[in-house]
């Protein structure tokens, strides 16, 4: 994993005092505290965003192949423990984007992912998009709905007749 560095950042800011966190994922873990800094992701830049600065991680933290330099949380302020706004909520309060929407396209371009920040990219989707409700989003901060089926092509994927486990 690459390391940030903020000793070579022009825009760093210490958050005094410290605050420590540390994270769990799967059989992974890291920890670190916070910091605030000028955070820019395809092109767009949140600036003073606090974040968590890893300072550790284990190597199981997150178990893929791909080249990565650290992990973005999307989930919603609610998930936050010092009540900061997300990287979402600093885009678009600082008129980076327009609305506060993020998609994902899955494998889409010569088989790799993207992450679109703002209004949904017409390119990669057909028809029309199908808005749910967030369940419990101030009380988790996490983006959670109910699905009643999945439909694929022209099969029903899923039926109440059929479990499921994840």
């Amino acid at each position: 994993m690459n390391d940030y560095d903020h000793s070579i950042s022009t825009t760093y800011t210490k958050i005094e005092p410290t605050k420590s966190w540390s994270i769990t994922y799967g059989k992974g873990s890291a920890a670190g505290y916070l910091s605030k800094d000028s955070v820019t992701i395809g092109g767009l830049t949140a600036q003073n965003q606090i974040f968590a600065e890893a300072t550790s991680w284990s190597d199981l933290l997150i178990s893929c192949y791909e080249p990565m330099s650290g992990i973005l949380g999307f989930a919603m302020k609610a998930a936050s423990e010092d009540g900061s706004s997300t990287l979402i909520e600093s885009l678009h309060d600082q008129k980076q984007i327009t609305s506060k929407l993020f998609s994902v396209a899955l494998k889409g371009d010569n088989g790799k992912s993207k992450l679109i920040i703002g209004e949904p990219d017409e390119t990669y989707y057909k028809n029309e998009i199908v808005w749910g409700d967030v369940i419990q989003p101030t009380s988790t901060g996490m983006w959670f709905t109910q699905l009643t089926g999945i439909l694929t092509t022209e099969e029903n994927s899923l039926s109440e007749d059929d479990g499921f486990n994840w």
